[in-house]
């Protein structure tokens, strides 16, 4: 081997150890901060956790997703690129992850909520601003995580569920809660507005969907019943006015006449 590579190596290794030394201590140190901030995050372009949910634009020209990464990213749908990214909360945990989004029909606001609280403060649901991307106000009154967010076909109100076992409907406004919708024993997996917004219909852990009227009392209209144990409802979906359609873990669809009467109560 040459001289000079021998008198290279050489140096390389003396500089080697320190400058491992110097990277792990600022690595302790951050995490030591982590409290504090400020944080380095490694950006990838995309998500780095578990996506939750998406939603597309009126227009269909861009989707949105939202992720265990406790971030928002705006997708440009025929590029495939990142228009936009919007961050929440940071730090380790469960604290800031989103788990439900929602888009105004006008595709002005966008909803997110999830473990987006604090202690003593409950969680909260955000409203954003989508053009600009920023934070105009926050809907609070969730005791646990949401797991479900619609806005009203005129945008003026949305329903939300949660793992509290309630879903509340609230006044988009005046960002006060106008009906809080108990009765499930369980999560409210899925809330959704009718497609004409006389009612709102929800989802549950304890096997049951429920259709409650949008009335100044939120009076519940009427409940159907899983036939088995097990199959809770995930997911609502809207249709024709004068039925709604949900889908059940399994592949299974069922649907429930508005007309009915209540059964399994």
């Amino acid at each position: 081997m040459p001289l000079q590579a021998l008198k290279c190596q050489g140096r390389c290794e003396r500089w080697r150890m320190p400058v491992l030394a110097a990277l792990l201590l600022l690595l302790f140190t951050a995490v030591a901060n982590a409290a504090e901030g400020p944080y380095l995050e490694l950006d990838t372009k995309g998500h780095m956790a578990l996506i939750r949910s998406i939603v597309f634009t009126p227009d269909g020209s861009e989707l949105i997703s939202a992720s265990d990464d406790k971030t928002i990213r705006v997708w440009d749908a025929g590029t495939g690129r990142i228009v936009r990214t919007i961050r929440g909360e940071f730090g380790d945990g469960d604290p800031g992850k989103i788990y439900a989004l929602a888009l105004s029909r006008d595709g002005r606001l966008l909803a997110d909520g999830g473990r987006t609280g604090t202690a003593g403060q409950g969680q909260l649901i955000r409203l954003y601003d989508l053009n600009e991307g920023t934070l105009i106000g926050l809907l609070q009154g969730h005791d646990d995580a949401v797991l479900s967010l619609d806005f009203s076909p005129d945008g003026e109100r949305i329903v939300s569920g949660s793992t509290d076992d309630t879903a509340i409907i609230w006044d988009v406004a005046s960002r006060k809660a106008l009906h809080r919708l108990v009765g499930h024993k369980g999560d409210v997996n899925a809330a959704r507005f009718t497609a004409d917004a006389s009612g709102v219909v929800t989802a549950s852990d304890d096997n049951t969907l429920k259709l409650l009227g949008c009335t100044r009392r939120g009076s519940r209209l009427d409940a159907h019943r899983s036939p088995g144990q097990g199959d809770r409802p995930c997911r609502v979906a809207q249709g024709r006015p004068d039925r709604l359609r949900r889908a059940r873990r399994h592949h299974q669809v069922l649907g429930l006449d508005q007309r009915a009467r209540t059964e399994g109560d």
